[in-house]
C-alpha cells in the first residue's frame, strides 16, 4: 500500500530556534516541510503494511524530533492519503 502522511504539529512555547531545530530533526528523519506552512509535514510509504504502523513511525518522528529541539510540549494530527493526493489545503 503506498500512502502519504501529512503532519501538523503545534509546539508549545516554540521559539524560532526550537522550530529550526524541530524542523532539522524532521528532515533528517525524511520529511518535507510543506511550502507556504508553518507547521506541516509530509512523506511517503511505499510499502505500509497498515494505518497502524504508519501513525507508529509518525509518532516516532515526532518524539524524537521534538526531544532532539528541546520540546517538551506538542499538538500533532496526522492525515493519511493516497499517495496521489495532491490537494494539502490544512
Amino acid at each position: 500500500m503506498s500512502v502519504d502522511a501529512i503532519l501538523i504539529v503545534t509546539l508549545e512555547n516554540d521559539g524560532e530556534n526550537r522550530r529550526n531545530s524541530f524542523d532539522t530533526a524532521m528532515s533528517r528523519r525524511g520529511w518535507w516541510k510543506l511550502a507556504d506552512t508553518a507547521n506541516c509535514y509530509r512523506v511517503g510509504f511505499i510499502n505500509a503494511d497498515d494505518d497502524d504502523a504508519v501513525v507508529k513511525i509518525c509518532e516516532r518522528d515526532v518524539r524524537e524530533s521534538a526531544y532532539v529541539a528541546g520540546v517538551e510540549e506538542f499538538d500533532v494530527t496526522c492525515v493519511i492519503a493516497p499517495d496521489d493526493f495532491d490537494d494539502c489545503t490544512l
